[in-house]
């Protein structure tokens, strides 16, 4: 069977993150779509700004992005640990976010995680009463 080593996987994920994370930011001025297309066309040149692609259509980088983190994020609120921390890197390989976008939805994902687990327990009783 084979087994791989958590720390090893940690800095690989953190490696292609910082590789995967060079393109152009959202916000940067632009006169053209090859100003901002730097990695496959995620962004383009709209009203003289770079602007993030839209959700749809969705690529196949983004809908496997999608399934591997909503699988992430159940196995992991189902484990007890919210999965937030591991939305960040995800998104930046996946979606190609910028850090301040996917620092965003990993907030939104630990706030919708707690309301489903708190909606989920609400009806149960104490454990120790």
């Amino acid at each position: 069977m084979l087994r791989i080593n958590t720390q090893f996987l940690l800095v690989l994920l953190g490696l292609l993150q910082t590789v995967s994370a060079y393109h152009a930011q959202s916000g940067e001025v632009c006169v053209q779509n090859e100003d901002c297309a730097y990695d496959g066309g995620w962004e383009s040149c709209i009203e003289g700004f770079c602007v993030h692609k839209d959700l749809f259509p969705m690529n196949r980088t983004e809908f496997w992005g999608l399934i591997f983190i909503f699988f992430i994020l159940f196995i992991t609120n189902v484990g007890g640990a919210g999965g937030a921390g591991i939305v960040v890197p995800i998104s930046v390989l996946f979606f190609k976010f910028d850090a301040r976008a996917s620092i965003g939805l990993s907030n939104a994902s630990i706030f919708l995680s707690s309301l489903i687990r708190y909606l989920a327990n609400a009806k149960s009783p104490h454990p120790l009463k």
